[in-house]
């Protein structure tokens, strides 16, 4: 786990488009704002088709 953490802030520093990606992220997260979420994701529509399955499950 700790090395995926530091991969992660290796890439926010070298990445200042990933930066705001992230910042992005972290900000719909707090808000649970699951548009912004998606918009956030790298692969919006594959996030959307895994909550629906996991929505389906429950």
């Amino acid at each position: 786990m700790a090395t995926k953490i530091a991969a992660h802030a290796g890439d926010i520093a070298k990445l200042p488009k990933e930066r705001t990606r992230d910042d992005n992220m972290s900000k719909a997260r707090q808000d649970i704002d699951w548009e912004k979420i998606f918009k956030s994701a790298i692969d919006g529509e594959k996030a959307k088709k895994c909550l629906m399955n996991v929505a389906q499950m429950i």
